[in-house]
């Protein structure tokens, strides 16, 4: 029976062959799939459904026949578990045809994809690294201040959780035969992933793909593993059911070791510190029970992937007074932040190292309310960021490394002369043993950054900004190694750079240096702002332009004599007539344990500056002065001065009044006035043989170093001794009074 079977289908497509040829057709000549008739997507686990077919059946004299689906046609190829486009072939009449299918996770994929776009978190990305150009209706506000120095670092990712990279994705749905654009959350995605190996080579990864990343195409995010740390990668995504005219997206990330952050909930991840961790505990408990994400785990890292705006909602309760708490809370602070309460205190072991990736993201705090009582502290001492620090007033200890890149931080205290602004946040403090600020920029806090003592900690700010401050930018406090380099300290209320010494008269291990390299550096006080008030300080200041009046005379002098090209001095008029308005170009002081301390123990530490080209431009050390104080106390009671490396003290008159300057020997504390060597050099002119040859000799090695130290580019003041050192800009003047340096 089966024979016959056979035999008659045979006879039967012989017979039908030979009515096709009659009917002049021709045999057929190829076959296609019927636009519309076959599904183009379907869902992952589903069977496919062949029963619409229609074939277009093509023959040789260009007839066209359709052809239902029969059981001649064959299906093969598809694989039902098998995410992603597949490629369906079918055959009739001993031809083939192929046709193009894609396997979906959710029915939100079979809608026409229309946009396909970053997503918006990227976009911020991009913009906040970009060029910022300034507005001129904001004249107190340079918005150009914010811009990062270095705007193309690679953009990280961490292989603690998955980072997620979930594009904006526009689809249009019809219903009832309206169309109408929607937001898809989900799709499926076709990925290429390419391990960079150098500036232009890339390498597909396809076996070896899950020795470096876990893609989940349906979701959108990729799972480093550690062997991905330290190496880059190229990512190409485009949703599986787009037409052609969809174009990929592609992107390249730096995989590094941290915890993707998205959400500022996410930033008290970087805090484990022992003592506060009964503060978080709560807080921390509520969001894991809201969003089931594990608030204590153990990180190594965060990377930024958005904008953060910390308020008090996101802090712990208890860092803050509250009204009759019994914890000092009353009407007056009541909302206001508490004394040493460090937000994200990260404790480092010795033999560790934490980051922080910004990836040109921003933490904002500027809504924190100032801290309103400050129980016997000068300043409120609460700060954003902590490696170590001294939240509670209880340093820690034994910190190992801290790294931090491509971050901005805003804070809410500007500079201001509003006593009430002292109370303001602390961008970061450390204890860590090395720290490294990179490319970040920070505007409006307190103080920007307090590097603590250490024996051989080393704190470095590169390419970075420190904008707006009520009171300084760098604080160190004891800390031995500091560096600011290629960056720009702008706007403090005080001193740009200051160092206190602890414990000076028991302890001369303790002490700071900090070099500044190729740095931008602009502090240009009156004396009367809230740090000069609040450090007593404003007296100090009053004398300090008084004595920049007198070089201004004495340098009148010298140009006219023709020894120098400018006045000179150290108070800039800033285009005003009112001598209130003057302002001095504050950048640094170091100091024992207050400005105005009268300190037997000299301080030890340099300050100093240098070039583009690392050439030593200025430096003052508190050594150096050491030697002349010793062997001559009674000088303690006038102000020193050192420029280009000469020292000058003051000559005073009967009434002891400065009168004058007088060059210093450094080795025997020998002072010799100015005007006694400007007097003599005009009678050398006149009568040289009143004067011997080694008289001569000496004249004019005083003329020389008189010269040296007025063609200074800045003014380095010892002051109490050397319980004070401070360094300002020495300005030339042209014959307008106008700067020209």
């Amino acid at each position: 029976m089966k024979k016959i079977f056979y035999s008659f289908a045979v006879c039967l497509m012989i017979l039908s062959s030979a009515i096709f040829t009659a009917c002049g057709k021709g045999d057929p000549k190829s076959i296609s799939v019927k636009e519309g008739t076959f599904a183009t997507t379907v869902l992952v686990n589903e069977e496919l459904d062949y029963s619409d077919v229609v074939l277009n059946v093509t023959y040789e004299n260009g007839d066209v026949e359709e052809i239902e689906k029969n059981n001649e046609m064959t299906f093969t190829g598809f694989d039902k578990t098998k995410v992603g486009k597949q490629t369906i072939t079918i055959g009739y009449l001993n031809l083939t045809t192929e046709f193009e299918i894609t396997v979906v996770v959710s029915e939100n994929e079979t809608y026409d994809i229309i946009g396909f776009e970053k997503p918006a978190f990227y976009v911020l990305h991009e913009a906040n690294k970009e060029e910022i150009v300034d507005n001129p209706q904001t004249s107190d506000f340079d918005e150009n201040e914010e811009e990062f120095v270095v705007r193309d670092y690679a953009y990280k990712v961490g292989d603690d959780n998955p980072f997620v990279f979930l594009p904006n994705i526009t689809a249009l749905k019809v219903e009832n035969g309206v169309p109408s654009e929607i937001k898809l959350t989900e799709y499926t995605s076709d990925v290429v992933i390419e391990l960079k190996e150098d500036s232009n080579v890339y390498t597909k990864l396809t076996d070896n793909i899950t020795n470096y990343v876990l893609v989940d195409n349906a979701k959108s995010s990729f799972d480093f593993t550690d062997a991905a740390i330290g190496k880059t990668f190229r990512i190409t995504v485009r949703p599986v059911t787009a037409s052609e005219d969809i174009d990929s997206i592609v992107f390249e990330v730096e995989v590094v070791n941290g915890y993707n952050a998205y959400d500022v909930k996410e930033l008290s991840l970087i805090d484990n510190n022992e003592g506060t961790e009964s503060a978080w505990s709560e807080l921390k408990q509520s969001w894991s029970a809201l969003d089931g994400k594990d608030y204590t785990q153990t990180i190594d890292g965060i990377v930024l992937h958005n904008n953060m705006t910390v308020t008090k909602d996101y802090v712990p309760t208890s860092y803050f007074y509250h009204n009759n708490d019994g914890q000092g809370g009353n009407e007056e602070n009541d909302g206001s932040l508490k004394v040493r309460k460090t937000f994200y205190t990260r404790d480092i072991a010795s033999d560790k190292k934490f980051s922080i990736y910004g990836n040109y993201f921003t933490i904002d705090s500027s809504q924190i309310a100032l801290t309103e009582e400050f129980e016997s502290e000068a300043y409120g001492h609460s700060s954003v960021i902590a490696f170590g620090g001294d939240n509670d007033g209880s340093p820690s200890t034994l910190q190992g490394e801290a790294y931090v890149e491509s971050l901005k931080l805003r804070g809410n205290a500007p500079r201001s002369e509003v006593l009430d602004v002292k109370g303001g946040m602390i961008a970061c403090i450390t204890n860590a043993k090395k720290v490294v600020f990179e490319n970040c920029a920070t505007r409006a806090f307190v103080t920007h950054l307090i590097a603590l003592e250490g024996e051989n900690n080393v704190c470095t700010l590169q390419n970075s900004k420190m904008i707006d401050s009520f009171s300084t930018m760098y604080f160190m406090w004891g800390s031995k190694y500091n560096n600011i380099i290629n960056s720009v300290l702008k706007g403090s209320g005080g001193p740009l750079v200051m160092a206190t010494h602890v414990d000076p008269d028991e302890n001369t291990t303790k002490y700071s240096n900090v070099n500044i390299e190729n740095s931008v550096l602009e502090a240009p006080v009156i004396g009367t702002e809230g740090w000069f008030e609040l450090n007593d300080a404003s007296p100090i200041a009053t004398q300090i332009k008084a004595l920049g009046l007198l070089f201004e005379t004495v340098s009148t002098q010298l140009k006219t004599n023709g020894l120098i090209d400018y006045v000179k001095g150290f108070v800039n008029k800033m285009g005003t007539e009112t001598d209130a308005d003057d302002k001095m170009n504050f950048l640094s002081v170091m100091l024992s344990n207050g400005i105005a301390v009268q300190n037997t123990s000299p301080l030890y530490g340099a300050t100093t500056i240098k070039d583009a080209e690392g050439d030593v431009v200025t430096e003052q050390d508190m050594t150096e002065i050491k030697g002349i104080f010793d062997a001559y106390p009674a000088l303690k009671v006038l102000p020193f001065f050192k420029s280009n490396g000469v020292v000058m003290t003051l000559t005073v008159d009967g009434e002891q009044k400065p009168n004058g300057l007088a060059l210093v020997d450094k080795t025997t504390g020998a002072q010799t006035s100015v005007t006694e060597v400007l007097t003599n050099l005009a009678i050398a002119q006149q009568n040289p043989s009143s004067f011997t040859q080694d008289q001569l000799i000496t004249l004019n090695s005083q003329k020389d170093m008189i010269v040296n130290f007025f063609n200074g580019s800045y003014m380095h003041l010892y002051y109490n001794g050397t319980s004070i050192g401070a360094t300002f800009d020495f300005y030339s003047y042209d014959n307008n009074m106008n700067i020209v340096k």
